[in-house]
């Protein structure tokens, strides 16, 4: 580390790191940040997929949804810790999440069943597709000095689903895009 610098906290958040050319991108990414530097965190919606050993063994990843492989088994873990009120809210939540009408509906449900996390970060990067749930997420339940989006495609194909998510945008400390275009549609999308 160089001087007496603390290294900067940054959290990511993705969805599952499958073959694709996100993740792609967020290996390369995550290759490029001196880890001297830096104390990163992936945060990924479900463990596996094919790209999770591509993640440099100095970056700490960790699932969002716990280890377990159904609802009743987290709502059990959680209760047998002693954490009742949890447990209901995590049960309350997903019974809305599944009778929800859209998917952004379903996201935020999902959202609200996690908890906040108790450490602030540097930065928060939500990693993925411009309308999905790393983008709530990173809003609501992530404290941090810096949000940060960082948009992969043109938006405009997402345009109806991207709609319930401007809100949030607009909230975002630092919005990239991967082209020129897609800023310029992101733009259009989220402030008219």
């Amino acid at each position: 580390m160089r001087g007496h610098e603390k290294m900067k906290k940054v959290v990511i958040v993705t969805r599952k790191m499958i073959m694709g050319g996100i993740e792609k991108a967020l290996i390369s990414m995550l290759e490029s940040m001196p880890k001297d530097e830096y104390d990163v965190t992936v945060l990924v919606m479900a463990n596996g997929g094919e790209l999770i050993e591509g993640i440099p063994s100095h970056v700490k990843v960790k699932c969002l949804y716990g280890n377990e492989k159904s609802t009743i088994e987290q709502v059990w873990n959680i209760i047998k810790k002693g954490n009742f009120v949890s447990s209901l809210r995590i049960g309350w939540y997903t019974n809305l999440a599944k009778n929800a009408k859209t998917v952004y509906e379903q996201e935020m449900y999902h959202s609200k069943m996690l908890p906040l996390l108790d450490i602030e970060y540097d930065l928060a990067i939500v990693y993925h597709t411009p309308a999905s749930f790393p983008v709530a997420y990173v809003m609501n339940n992530i404290k941090a000095k810096t949000k940060a989006a960082w948009i992969h495609s043109d938006v405009s194909q997402y345009k109806r689903e991207l709609q319930p998510h401007k809100e949030f945008y607009q909230k975002y400390d630092k919005i990239f895009c991967v082209s020129k275009i897609a800023l310029d549609n992101l733009l259009r999308c989220t402030l008219t």
